[in-house]
């Protein structure tokens, strides 16, 4: 094997154990799809165990979902080393040497711009894979896999043994070149907090440590007034974000485990909920790791100024109900009505965390790595289109001399004629094969592009399909206009894919009084379009942008989920009784729509979408006899299921070439193609081509009959489809015909 694809190999030899955790066990099967995928590329060890764990219920928090994910990690450790009940000595064996690596991972919330939540999200990068490479990289990165690689060759390097845990919802980008690492030598245990630094009008948003001049942890502060998150600083002026990143050494992460044993933090894991407990609500961060920070409390921590949500003081009571402060991370999990815990239940939690964690002396420190940058993935369009330009001319990550991954504003795109698209303009796995007019910074991912698009600047276009179906009712071309956010689900139990748009600018959470649609006051937008208030909420619902039910989920003959949308954003004009088909339609919130996207819907698209510009590309480099690296994608394409869509692409181009060359490289690609099928592991690609049963084939193409040649070969292949055997001898009678 090449040495990029042994460093490729490499990149997760660290850890034993990855789990993932989901919102429920219909995703956490797609993403285990998605994770084994990657180990089946190499891009994680053979070794490593993966786990993808569903929420025990909707509102365990982050503090929670890691209980419940340690647990079930240690589970399977336990059973892997012959216990026959859950046992901490597996993540705590006799030596620290001996102990677990685990990495805990967390999706978090959903994701309003991508259908498959934040963790895979498509960003513009693709693996450096040479074309010798045994590796079958798919193409397209997500956030997890920067993510991931970041972690393994940054951030965790020559770490100790013991339990990371990472948080999906935020982005870190590289600084420099080199190898951060970090100084291990006088780590004693406990726990260790990775922080980013930030400036303080950037922290005031956020979650900031403060630090004594040891790096011990003093305090953990989210949204603090000016004045305590200056308090903070660093020497240069820079705070110490909350990054979402922590290490727990064996002792401390078995200690953590305990608190599964009994009430009321067993309600956080699947046992508890299993045995009829009400969930309970325990962030990792405000609730386990404050009890750790040093000028906190015992009284202010369980009962007083620190005993509140995030570890503050806006606790209220209600009956027996606490209420907190209500933002977008709580607006899906409160719509299913579940019950909330009462205050009795987070003081006996705190009390609990503060015995088990904090009394037997367990220290919490925290590092700084300056050469990162940290950027929290929020739910504003606007910042989502900046986060992917920066990313788009973000500096290659190396492993030594060599460039794991390399960004682009382009990123596996086919493009017919890209003369009027913006060179600001990021694109990700696009297929175009009609007119496109892009201005300004706009951001298009996963589309595919069959009809005359014009997209103003600023936008934001995932996952659209616009064709003479989709269009219908529409004049040419579709129009898009400037700040639009157009993105398109796929959802359980639904037939059609529903459009989604609003603008870039506006605030999705924000209450009908102070927000807008579009840009546009509601009271305007009411106005243009004839809607009212009692069309999109219900009586007593909290009135937002998410929450109002704009969006039709099934269209008509005469009017389709886009024409919909478009006229929601004033893209289309001049449509005869267009409000009244909308308020006879089926309509949901994303409020409503984000849980229930079909994620393995969303993937299995993606995957097709892939495998058509891979032909797209190849097609048009063979046409114009243009030599691209194709081993990869091909093996990507091939192993997805979609070999059949290159070898007749292949066929059509060997068939109809006039140039030799051409036609013997289209042959030699639909070997590569059938190698790739039959997969690793089946034998060597060498050896004899000549079996009788393709010679009438191999006569014709002697006889530059190409086209009853290839014909002919095409009609004996589809003979030798049986087994993964028969694959590699029919590719090596197509390298035969090649010659």
């Amino acid at each position: 094997c090449c040495e990029l694809e042994e460093e490729a190999r490499a990149m997760s030899r660290l850890w034993d154990v990855i789990v993932l955790t989901c919102r429920d066990e219909y995703t956490a099967l797609a993403y285990e799809v998605q994770l084994k995928t990657r180990q089946q590329q190499g891009l994680i060890s053979s070794e490593t165990l993966l786990l993808t764990v569903a929420d025990p219920a909707s509102r365990v928090g982050s503090g929670g979902a890691t209980l419940n994910a340690l647990l079930v990690a240690t589970e399977h450790l336990s059973s892997r080393a012959g216990y026959t009940a859950v046992t901490g000595d597996v993540l705590n064996p006799a030596g620290d040497h001996s102990a677990p690596r685990i990495l805990i991972m967390h999706m978090g919330r959903d994701f309003p711009f991508d259908g498959c939540c934040r963790a895979f999200s498509s960003i513009p990068g693709i693996w450096n894979v040479n074309e010798g490479s045994h590796l079958a990289l798919t193409s397209i990165m997500c956030h997890i896999d920067f993510l991931l690689c970041l972690l393994e060759q940054r951030v965790c390097v020559g770490s100790p043994r013991g339990v990371w845990v990472c948080s999906s919802d935020m982005m870190l980008f590289v600084g420099g070149q080199e190898q951060i690492g970090q100084d291990w030598s006088t780590f004693t245990g406990g726990v260790r907090a990775v922080a980013i630094p930030g400036p303080v009008d950037y922290a005031l948003r956020h979650g900031v440590y403060k630090l004594d001049d040891t790096g011990e942890v003093c305090d953990i502060i989210f949204r603090g007034e000016r004045s305590t998150v200056e308090k903070c600083a660093l020497p240069d002026g820079n705070v110490p974000l909350v990054s979402g990143v922590v290490f727990m050494c064996p002792v401390t992460a078995e200690r953590v485990l305990q608190l599964q044993r009994g009430p009321p933090l067993e309600n956080c894991t699947y046992l508890g909920v299993d045995s009829g407990n009400t969930p309970l609500n325990v962030s990792l961060f405000f609730d386990m790791l404050l009890s750790l920070a040093k000028d906190v409390t015992r009284q202010a921590y369980e009962g007083g100024s620190r005993s509140g949500a995030y570890g503050r003081t806006n606790v209220q009571e209600t009956g027996s109900q606490l209420q907190v402060d209500e933002g977008i991370s709580d607006l899906i999990a409160n719509a299913s009505n579940k019950p909330d815990p009462t205050i009795s239940d987070r003081q006996k939690a705190r009390k609990v965390l503060w015995e088990t964690l904090r009394e037997p002396g367990t220290k919490m420190e925290a590092v700084v790595l300056h050469d990162l940058r940290y950027d929290y993935i929020d739910l504003r369009p606007v910042q989502h289109i900046e986060r992917l330009k920066k990313l788009s001319g973000h500096e290659n990550v190396q492993q030594g001399s060599k460039s794991i991954f390399k960004f682009s504003p382009r990123t596996h795109c086919y493009i017919k004629n890209g003369d009027k698209i913006s060179e600001e303009c990021v694109m990700i796995s696009c297929l175009v094969n009609d007119s496109l007019t892009v201005k300004g910074s706009s951001c298009l991912t996963h589309c595919r592009i069959d009809y005359p698009t014009e997209v103003g600047s600023m936008c934001l276009i995932n996952s659209v399909e616009f064709n003479e179906t989709t269009c219908r009712g529409l004049s040419s071309p579709v129009v898009i206009p400037d700040g639009c956010c157009l993105v398109v689900f796929c959802l359980l139990k639904e037939k059609q894919p529903v459009h989604v748009t609003f603008g870039v600018n506006d605030i999705l959470e924000a209450n009908m009084e102070n927000g807008t649609f579009m840009g546009e006051p509601w009271k305007l937008f009411f106005e243009r379009t004839g809607i009212s208030s009692v069309d999109l909420w219900r009586d007593g619902e909290r009135q937002s942008l998410f929450s109002a039910r704009l969006f039709p989920v099934v269209g008509t003959d005469e009017c389709s989920t886009l024409l919909h949308a478009l006229w929601l954003v004033g893209a289309v004009k001049g449509l005869q009784g267009q409000y009244s088909k909308w308020k006879a339609s089926r309509r949901k919130s994303l409020l409503e729509i984000l849980p229930h996207v079909d994620v393995e819907k969303e993937f299995t698209l993606r995957s097709m979408l892939f495998a058509d510009v891979v032909v797209a590309i190849q097609r048009n480099a063979l046409l114009k006899s243009q030599r691209l690296p194709w081993v990869a994608p091909f093996r990507a394409a091939a192993r997805s299921g979609h070999g059949k869509k290159l070898l007749d692409m292949l066929d059509d181009v060997a068939s109809r070439a006039e140039n030799p060359g051409v036609r013997a490289r289209a042959l030699a690609g639909i070997a590569d193609v059938l190698g790739a099928m039959a997969g690793d592991g089946t034998g060597l690609r060498s050896g004899p081509g000549a079996n009788r049963e393709w010679k009438s084939a191999y006569l014709c193409l002697e006889a530059k009959r190409f086209a009853d040649g290839v014909r002919l070969l095409a009609a004996e292949r589809l003979k030798w489809m049986g087994s993964s055997r028969e694959l590699l001898r029919a590719a090596r009678h197509y390298e035969g015909a090649a010659q």
